[in-house]
């Protein structure tokens, strides 16, 4: 009880701090970054979300997708499966017939990795060693500390760091 007297008044005091300037600038970031994702939408340049999310340096970016129906019977469908998973080139778009009869135009290729694959290369390559070697130091301090070698290298240090550091 006592606990919720002193937690319900501060939750009802009005507060006047202003917002900090980080938050600002990764508000603005978002915000930004949604504008960008929305633009390449409309303008047809980004067909969906998942190569932004999922996909990979290299891979085609698919602009449309339709249904073989509106397409059956044609010289051009019959030059798709003879292709196989190669595709036909026409300009500068290249169309593919997926197994499922789903034909997929493609434009360019993608020139960055997606959102998933960016998080795992920066966790696994940067991360988890970063992690890897505070630990093994943190640890090595605290033996330093518990056999008191680390007074002996403060005593034998000190004069050095007094001509450093006055």
């Amino acid at each position: 009880m006592e606990y919720e007297w002193i937690l319900i008044p501060l939750l009802l005091c009005p507060t006047t701090e202003q917002p900090m300037a980080l938050s600002r600038f990764w508000t603005f970031i978002l915000l930004l970054s949604i504008g960008y994702i929305l633009v390449m939408l409309f303008a047809g340049r980004q067909y969906t979300l998942g190569s932004m999310v999922n996909g990979k340096q290299g891979d085609a970016l698919v602009v449309a997708e339709r249904d073989t129906i509106a397409i059956a019977g044609t010289p051009f469908l019959a030059e798709l499966r003879n292709a196989g998973d190669n595709g036909v080139q026409h300009g500068d778009t290249l169309f593919k017939l997926s197994k499922g009869g789903i034909l997929s135009a493609n434009i360019g290729k993608q020139s960055a990795d997606g959102l998933f694959q960016t998080c795992r290369g920066t966790i696994t390559d940067l991360w988890l060693p970063l992690i890897g070697y505070l630990t093994f130091f943190c640890g090595l301090l605290n033996l330093l500390v518990d056999s008191r070698a680390m007074e002996k290298l403060a005593r034998f240090l000190s004069p050095v760091f007094r001509r450093i550091f006055p």
